[in-house]
């Protein structure tokens, strides 16, 4: 059983572990791994999933909408005159041995009741190489606005270049 809170500044080493455990075995993020807490610090609300024994099983974190987004540049190009604000969902990962319980759907819950209260809807990117996370968004009925690609420099600095699936989180019909 996990306990979803607000991320405090103790549980960045946790959540580094976590994160690199993940790469390791999904290859997720493609960048930001060498230096996980500096990767991390950047998130403007973030929480955690932490088992009984108080370790970190995941995280995710809400941004500021920025265009330097790639959702975010799809999403104002697609909705120029949208009156709803929005903000970014990102960083949401789970330790490769606690996944199957639901933590992810929690984590999710928990950023989009946020979200709501805030008054915004939440714009994502997935990658193309975490095709399970493709399908959880399409499974909780996130509304898939487009396909484009998410440039990064790799450790040499190399630029480097994947198809992003771009989403947005669901609104109840009385919202539309």
């Amino acid at each position: 059983m996990s306990k979803i809170r607000l991320r405090r500044e103790a549980d960045l080493p946790g959540c580094a572990l976590a994160l690199k455990a993940v790469y390791a075995t999904n290859g997720y993020p493609v960048y930001g791994v060498g230096d996980a807490i500096g990767f991390l610090q950047t998130d403007d609300t973030a929480w955690v999933a932490e088992n009984m024994n108080g370790e970190i099983t995941g995280h995710i974190s809400l941004f500021k909408a920025s265009p330097s987004d790639v959702a975010v540049a799809m999403w104002w190009q697609l909705h120029p005159q949208k009156e709803q604000p929005i903000a970014v969902l990102g960083r949401l990962f789970v330790h490769p041995e606690a996944r199957g319980g639901g933590i992810a759907n929690k984590l999710m819950q928990t950023a989009l009741d946020e979200a709501q209260r805030r008054g915004q809807r939440l714009v994502m990117f997935a990658l193309a190489n975490v095709p399970d996370a493709i399908r959880m968004y399409h499974r909780l009925g996130w509304e898939h606005f487009g396909t484009t690609i998410f440039r990064w420099k790799g450790d040499a600095g190399e630029e480097l270049e994947m198809d992003a699936q771009c989403f947005a989180s669901p609104v109840s019909a009385d919202k539309r």
